[in-house]
C-alpha cells in the first residue's frame, strides 16, 4: 500500500511540472492555428513522422489537465520499469530504493537537458514517452531470459503488446532507429535464450509492430525533402554545425566538463565493476551491456544528422540512470534503513523545489502576456516585456527577446522594452483587468529611473 501512496505522489510531483511550466517556443505555435489545423490539412503527411508526438503537443498546449496527466504517468511508468528490472535483476534488492532513486534522477536530470524536456511541452511530447519502450524491451530480455518454464498465452496481451510497439515508433526518430536495432539484436544473438511461448507472446509481435511502425513513420514526405537536402531545417550529411560533433567538442572544450565527463565515466566503470566482483550477476551484465550500446546506437545517426539538441539525450540519460540505479540497489542492499528516508526526504525536497521553479515560470509567463495583450491594445510606440529571472530550466530567452513569443503578443510596430524580474517581481499581482492596469503604472514608474 505504501508504494502506491509513492506512486501518486510521484504521478504528483512530476505532474504539476506540466501543469505549471509556460508555454514556450514551438509551444505557441502549437496552440495556435498551425496546430489547430495539423491533423486537418496534409501538413502532417510533409512535417515528420511523430504521429503520436505532435498529437501529445497539440493536446498539452490545450489543456493543463492533459499536460497533468501525461507529465506523471510518463514519469511514473520510466520509476516503474526501471524498479520492474532492479527486481528481476536483484529480487531480494530494495523496490522503495529504486524508486526514489529513479525518481530523484529524473528531477536531477542536467539543466541543458532539461530545458528541452520538462520545460518544454513540444520537447517531452516527442523525447519523453520515447524512452519508455527501450526500457519495456529490456525489461523482456532481462525478465525471460533462459526461463523456459511454461508461460500461459494470451491472445489480447499479444494484440496490445502490437498495438504498443507500432505507436511507440511515432515520437522520436532516433528512438524508432533503436527501437528496430534491437530486435535485430534480438533475433541475432538473444533468441536462442527464450522460450517459443516467450517469443511468440512477446517478441514476434513486438518485431513486426516496430517494423510497422518504422515504415510509416520514414514514408512521411519530410524525410525525402531531407534526403534530397530540401528541407531547411533538417539535414544529413551537409555541415557539422548543428550535428553531435560540435556539441561533444564543446563538452570537452570546458575543463570543468571535462572533469565532469571523466568522473562520470570513472564512477559508472567502478559501479559497474563492484557490483559484478560482489555478484558475478549475469543479469545485471546484461542489462548493463544493452543499456550502454542503446546509449550509442541512440545518438550515431547524429553524427551526420542535423539539428542535434540536448533533449537527444534524454534516452541516453535514463539508459545511464537505469544503469546507475539498478547496481546502486544491489550494493546498497545492506544499508536501506538508512538509503530509504534520505532518498525519501531528497524526493520531497527536490520535488517541491522543482514544482515552486515551474509554478513561477508558468505565473510570470501569464503575467507578461497578459500585460503585453493590454499595451497592444493601447498601441504605445514602446512595448515593456516582464522578464523571467532566468532560463535555466525553461527552452526559451527571455520574453523580451523570445521571437515567437513576440509575434503573438507584442506588436510589430512597437518598440520591446525588456523589464528586469528583480524591478517588477516586488509587484507582482494576478492578471486582471484592474491589477493590470496598477501594474502598468508601476512598470511606467520603474522605467523612468
Amino acid at each position: 500500500m505504501r508504494k502506491y501512496i509513492w506512486y501518486i505522489i510521484f504521478f504528483v510531483i512530476f505532474g504539476l511540472l506540466g501543469a505549471l511550466m509556460p508555454y514556450v517556443g514551438d509551444d505557441l505555435n502549437w496552440q495556435g492555428h498551425w496546430g489547430s489545423q495539423y491533423f486537418f490539412s496534409t501538413d502532417f503527411l510533409h512535417y515528420d513522422g511523430r504521429y503520436l508526438g505532435d498529437l501529445f503537443v497539440i493536446l498539452l498546449t490545450r489543456s493543463k489537465t492533459f499536460a497533468f496527466l501525461l507529465y506523471g504517468l510518463c514519469a511514473i511508468t520510466v520509476i516503474y520499469l526501471v524498479q520492474l528490472i532492479g527486481k528481476a535483476i536483484f529480487p531480494k534488492g530494495s523496490q522503495q530504493l529504486a524508486m526514489f532513486l529513479t525518481s530523484i534522477g529524473l528531477l536531477l536530470v542536467p539543466a541543458f537537458i532539461f530545458q528541452q524536456t520538462w520545460g518544454w511541452h513540444a520537447g517531452f511530447a516527442n523525447y519523453v514517452p520515447s524512452v519508455i519502450f527501450p526500457l519495456f524491451f529490456i525489461y523482456l530480455v532481462c525478465r525471460y531470459y533462459d526461463q523456459f518454464n511454461h508461460f500461459r498465452f494470451s491472445r489480447f496481451l499479444e494484440f496490445a503488446v502490437l498495438i504498443f510497439a507500432i505507436f511507440s515508433q511515432f515520437l522520436a526518430e532516433h528512438v524508432t532507429v533503436l527501437n528496430c536495432f534491437n530486435v535485430v539484436i534480438f533475433w541475432i544473438f538473444l533468441r536462442q535464450h527464450f522460450s517459443s511461448s516467450v517469443q511468440r507472446q512477446y517478441f514476434i509481435p513486438l518485431t513486426i509492430g516496430n517494423g510497422i511502425g518504422f515504415i510509416l513513420m520514414f514514408i512521411n514526405g519530410a524525410y525525402w525533402k531531407i534526403l534530397l537536402g530540401h528541407d531547411n531545417y533538417r539535414k544529413v550529411g551537409s555541415s557539422q554545425g548543428e550535428t553531435l560533433i560540435p556539441f561533444i567538442k564543446y563538452m570537452f572544450y570546458s575543463k570543468k566538463h571535462t572533469a565532469f565527463l571523466l568522473i562520470g565515466l570513472t564512477f559508472l566503470i567502478f559501479l559497474m565493476w563492484l557490483n559484478y566482483h560482489k555478484f558475478h550477476n549475469f543479469r545485471q551484465v546484461l542489462v548493463n551491456l544493452l543499456a550502454l550500446l542503446s546509449c550509442v546506437v541512440s545518438i550515431l545517426p547524429f553524427l551526420i544528422i542535423s539539428p542535434f539538441g540536448p533533449r537527444c539525450l534524454f534516452l541516453t540519460y535514463v539508459l545511464l540512470l537505469l544503469v546507475v540505479v539498478t547496481n546502486l540497489v544491489s550494493l546498497l542492499n545492506n544499508y536501506q534503513k538508512l538509503a530509504i528516508p534520505v532518498a525519501m526526504l531528497a524526493v520531497l525536497i527536490i520535488g517541491a523545489r522543482f514544482d515552486y521553479l515551474a509554478y513561477n515560470y508558468g505565473r510570470i509567463f501569464e503575467l507578461s502576456k497578459a500585460y503585453c495583450i493590454h499595451q497592444k491594445k493601447l498601441q504605445r510606440k514602446n512595448n515593456y516585456v516582464l522578464n523571467y529571472p532566468d532560463t535555466w530550466y525553461i527552452w526559451t530567452a527571455n520574453a523580451s527577446d523570445d521571437r515567437v513569443f513576440r509575434a503573438y503578443y507584442i506588436g510589430k510596430k512597437q518598440k520591446v522594452v525588456p523589464v528586469n524580474y528583480y524591478q517588477w517581481d516586488h509587484y507582482y499581482m494576478k492578471p486582471n483587468k484592474n491589477n493590470i492596469r496598477k501594474l502598468d503604472k508601476i512598470i511606467i514608474k520603474i522605467a523612468r529611473y
